[in-house]
């Protein structure tokens, strides 16, 4: 047994010049870090000064059955011309005073139904000059419960620019992390028209393009950049209300491109789905009923599906290609019943407050896409490598290895297409030929040799008929070439062409009186009447007919 020698990977000149210089790099950004100190060149944002201390808070109920939440503080002295105030707002409608002035309204002058549309935003209010040392009061009101508000609130005092870099500041890796999922969104989608480019299964890839951008669209809507492009509040509370609720939809679309199994449970459930969050929507906007009202029907229908893509992994755990979306959606499970368990805990100290309930479901929600995304990547290259398989395997059962002509599976096919459509070729002809002592040069000289006979005819046959007809081999020393459009009177010379092309080979053992020819010849004027499958018997006929007469010629020359 011959031992297998690995060949050593050779390493490129240039790979090990750019490891060389990464670590030069690292140990030059090393040395100048220790080495040289550079003063009052970093910029720098002021800081913001947190005035959370010192409120007087108070709550009363209103005869509509809202509530009013009262806030009272004394601005500090240092407030100027350049000075605001931000605090983060759910739901209410807002009316802030300074000095018994009336300076900020939110919810009422926009003609909002109902406070509960109103939705989370940073509320930032720019304080008049004379403000510093003055009464502040906020009134917000509200529908419902507003426990966050009771427990923690944030007040940021500053210049209004300084404010918003603090904001942004403190929302940059949520941002950055969606832009990133933004741009995987558009990779995924380019990748689905390269596919279809190629005519392969898009819909995997595009179901899950589509939960990504759903999932970054709910995380994104709760970061400030989001409110820095989009002024409207109520744009800002849709994109999040729709995206949260196209979650589950999208979900169940990829699982059951996936899965291949339970379709039809699958597909019903993707389409309630996606007729609730349809429904939901059009009662938000047109009744102002929000999303708080049903969020319990909500977080039930995502963990529903979270819990049934879980049960069909497992009924499949067999299937080796499922086992990252089954690691994935526990994941998923995991950090969504966190997050659930957080936000309906209420906002108390500690980390399962709701305070945190989104960073959970975002954690959950970034470790099972990166899952998915590995394993859309490992099912793209298996799809790639059974694709090829696939062309190989079918131009092995269409193709003559030995000659590279049609074979016999490929001959079948195309005498079917042809035979059905005969009636619109002007005309059609048929060429049997058979290579005469095939077998006795096998058994005397070897198949090596034989099949070299075979190739050289093979390639006569190429040279003559390759730019206007078909050409196959259908057994071992048998071939056809079938010709559409040819006049008859053009067959005799082509075939002329052919033994010139035969007498000119190399191959000593090819030659024209080793190869017997029979054809024959239909038009709407000749033989109109007869099949394709009649004219390859009568081309067969008058082939074994030459055949005959060669072997006998022969036999008489060498008597």
């Amino acid at each position: 047994m011959k031992k297998e020698i690995k060949k050593k990977k050779k390493v490129e000149f240039s790979e090990v010049v750019m490891y060389i210089s990464f670590v030069a790099f690292f140990l030059v950004s090393i040395y100048t870090f220790i080495t040289f100190n550079t003063e009052n060149t970093k910029l720098t944002v002021d800081p913001v000064e947190r005035i959370s201390e010192g409120w007087e808070i108070s709550e009363t109920e209103n005869a509509d059955s809202t509530h009013t939440l009262y806030f009272k503080n004394t601005l500090p002295h240092t407030v100027d011309d350049h000075s605001a105030l931000a605090f983060k707002s759910t739901d209410e409608f807002l009316k802030v005073y300074v000095g018994g002035k009336l300076i900020y309204t939110y919810g009422e002058v926009n003609n909002f139904q109902n406070p509960i549309n109103l939705g989370s935003h940073y509320a930032l209010i720019k304080l008049p000059a004379d403000s510093d040392g003055k009464t502040i009061e906020i009134y917000a009101t509200y529908r419902g419960k507003q426990t966050d508000w009771r427990q923690e609130r944030e007040f940021f005092l500053e210049g209004n620019d300084g404010i918003i870099l603090k904001l942004i500041r403190n929302d940059l890796w949520s941002a950055l992390i969606c832009f990133v999922m933004y741009a995987i969104v558009l990779f995924e989608l380019f990748k689905c028209v390269f596919l279809a480019w190629r005519h392969q299964a898009v819909k995997s890839t595009l179901y899950l393009a589509l939960f990504i951008l759903a999932s970054a669209n709910w995380l994104f809507s709760d970061t400030v950049v989001m409110q820095l492009l989009f002024s409207n509040a109520y744009v800002k509370y849709i994109v999040t209300y729709y995206s949260f609720l196209s979650l589950p939809s999208t979900f169940l679309m990829f699982a059951k491109e996936r899965l291949g199994k339970y379709n039809r449970i699958l597909s019903f459930t993707g389409a309630l789905t996606w007729l609730y969050a349809n429904v939901s929507l059009l009662i938000f906007v047109y009744f102002s009923i929000g999303f708080e009202k049903h969020l319990y029907v909500a977080h039930g229908l995502m963990g529903s599906v979270v819990l049934l893509i879980f049960i069909c992994c497992i009924l499949n755990r067999k299937d080796k290609q499922l086992k990252n979306l089954l690691v994935g959606t526990s994941f998923l499970a995991f950090f969504a019943a966190i997050s659930l368990i957080a936000y309906h805990h209420g906002y108390t100290d500690g980390l399962f407050s709701a305070y945190h309930f989104r960073d959970f479901f975002f954690a959950g929600m970034i470790s099972f896409i990166i899952i998915l995304l590995y394993d859309n990547y490992q099912q793209t290259a298996k799809d790639k490598e059974d694709a090829a398989l696939s062309g190989f395997y079918r131009k092995s059962a269409y193709t003559d290895l030995l000659t590279s002509l049609g074979s016999r599976t490929a001959f079948t096919e195309d005498f079917k297409s042809v035979e059905e459509e005969i009636a619109d070729y002007k005309n059609v002809t048929v060429i049997m030929l058979d290579l005469n002592n095939l077998k006795q040069i096998n058994d005397v000289k070897g198949h090596a040799v034989g099949d070299e006979l075979i190739k050289s005819l093979a390639s006569c046959l190429t040279s003559t008929f390759g730019h206007i007809g078909l050409i196959y081999r259908i057994g071992g020393d048998e071939f056809v070439v079938l010709l559409k459009d040819i006049l008859d009177s053009n067959i005799e010379r082509y075939l002329d062409i052919l033994r010139n092309n035969i007498s000119s080979q190399s191959n000593p053992e090819l030659s024209v009186d080793t190869v017997a020819i029979g054809y024959a010849y239909r038009d709407e004027n000749t033989n109109s009447d007869l099949s394709l499958t009649e004219l390859l018997k009568i081309a067969d006929e008058r082939m074994y007919a030459d055949k005959k007469e060669k072997k006998s010629s022969f036999s008489r020359v060498n008597n």
